[in-house]
């Protein structure tokens, strides 16, 4: 996504609590407001890759664990959100209006 298009759906929810599902709620964002998706061809793409000791190595027992000790968006919640961006056309947001780094001074380097 380029940035014009990141800043007009608000970039990722900045909450604090896990932060499962952001993903998803951008791309809903994107598609409220009618920005189009490209699919590229698979020998184009690049994959995440799994890391040990990631989520899908926890049991069920670790998982609940887990929730228990960070707030976290749930599936349901994530879908209700969608659909009303949706229906509506509008990028719902979270964020404050100095999301991201707005307001920060960062320093920039340049290499040889």
């Amino acid at each position: 996504m380029n940035k014009n298009d990141w800043i007009k759906i608000n970039g990722y929810y900045e909450l604090e609590m896990y932060s499962l599902h952001i993903d998803s709620i951008a791309l809903m964002a994107a598609q409220a407001i009618g920005l189009k998706q490209i699919t590229f061809p698979t020998d184009q793409c690049t994959y995440h890759i799994e890391h040990s000791g990631g989520w899908k190595n926890y049991d069920p027992l670790e998982k609940i664990r887990f929730y228990e000790k960070k707030p976290t968006l749930d599936w349901p919640a994530v879908m209700d959100l969608g659909r009303e961006m949706i229906d509506t056309k509008k990028a719902i947001s979270v964020n404050k209006e100095n999301w991201g780094l707005r307001d920060e001074k960062l320093m920039e380097f340049s290499y040889p």
